[in-house]
C-alpha cells in the first residue's frame, strides 16, 4: 500500500488564538479613542490594526472587516471633531464671557475680604459688611 502524500501534511488552519485577542484589543482601543479624545490614543489604535490584519490573513474577509469597520468609523469621527481654524468664529463670545466673569470676580473680592476680616474678629455682620447681607425678613 502506497502512502498518500496528503495524509502526512497538515493543512494551514487559521490561528484564532492570536487573531481573536488582537481583534478584541483593537476594537476596544478604537472604541476608547471614540470616547476619550486624546491625541495619542487614535494613532496607537491604528497601529494595533496592522498586526490584527496580519494575524487574520488566513481568516475569511468578513472577520477582517470587523477590524476595518471600527477603523473607518474612528477615522471619520477624528476628521469631524477636528477643531476649525476659522478666525473670529466664537472668539467674541468667549472673550465677552471671560470679561464678564472677571468683572464679577473683582466686584465680589472686596466684599469677601471684608467678610473674612469680620470672621477673624468673630463679629458678623460688622459695620462695614451690613449692606452685604440681605435685610432681615419680617413675618
Amino acid at each position: 500500500m502506497k502512502p498518500n502524500p496528503s495524509q502526512g501534511k497538515k493543512t494551514a488552519s487559521p490561528r484564532p488564538a492570536i487573531f481573536t485577542p488582537l481583534l478584541i484589543v483593537t476594537c476596544l482601543a478604537l472604541g476608547a479613542s471614540l470616547k476619550w479624545q486624546t491625541p495619542w490614543l487614535f494613532p496607537a489604535a491604528c497601529l494595533l490594526v496592522i498586526p490584527t490584519l496580519w494575524a487574520g490573513r488566513r481568516h475569511p474577509w468578513p472577520l477582517r472587516a470587523l477590524v476595518l469597520i471600527p477603523l473607518a468609523f474612528c477615522s471619520w469621527n477624528a476628521l469631524v471633531r477636528r477643531p476649525s481654524k476659522i478666525p473670529g468664529g466664537d472668539d467674541a463670545a468667549l472673550i465677552s464671557a471671560l470679561v464678564t466673569s472677571e468683572e464679577t470676580l473683582l466686584k465680589l473680592t472686596s466684599k469677601l475680604n471684608r467678610l473674612s476680616e469680620g470672621l477673624l474678629t468673630l463679629q458678623l455682620p460688622t459695620t462695614d459688611t451690613e449692606r452685604v447681607f440681605a435685610r432681615p425678613a419680617k413675618v
